[in-house]
């Protein structure tokens, strides 16, 4: 059960990080998307 707790911790730190990314990406433009996917 804690391994799987973990893995969804994981989960979900890397989609708020992706998030964050995609969101900073957008305040910067279309450059900064381009930026954010690379």
């Amino acid at each position: 059960m804690h391994r799987h707790l973990n893995g969804l911790k994981t989960a979900v730190l890397l989609g708020g990080l992706s998030a964050f990314v995609l969101f900073a990406g957008s305040l910067f433009g279309r450059k900064g998307l381009l930026v954010a996917v690379v």
